[in-house]
């Protein structure tokens, strides 16, 4: 018999956010949290939307710098992507891809190429 956790899941309409998205609405500024957790500003806003992933040492910077652990950054970041993946599955998936490679264009033309 299917657990109705997984169905419900499997079946939502909605997305997990970004794991990092509402880092900077604490009394701490975004300058002061990039140093802490070792990030460049623009390192920092790539976080808040998704796009740089949380794998082990960030997750533990995380942890130190908020009063999560390391387990829960990473669990989040993984439900993250794989809502990422179960939503992309739904459309096509050469606009998966075509929007995926416009992002990384865009974020690698605004950290290597002057304005």
């Amino acid at each position: 018999m299917e657990d109705s956790n997984d169905s419900f899941m499997e079946n939502k309409d909605w997305c997990f956010p970004p794991p990092a998205e509402e880092l900077c609405e604490g009394a701490i500024d975004r300058k002061e949290l990039a140093q802490n957790l070792g990030l460049s500003l623009e390192e920092l806003a790539c976080l808040q939307t998704g796009k740089l992933t949380i794998e082990g040492k960030l997750a533990a910077k995380l942890a130190e710098v908020t009063r999560g652990t390391k387990k829960f950054w990473l669990t989040k970041e993984r439900l993250y992507r794989e809502d990422l993946v179960r939503f992309a599955a739904k459309t096509d998936p050469r606009d998966a891809k075509i929007k995926q490679l416009e992002d990384d264009l865009n974020f690698i033309a605004k950290k290597y190429m002057p304005q």
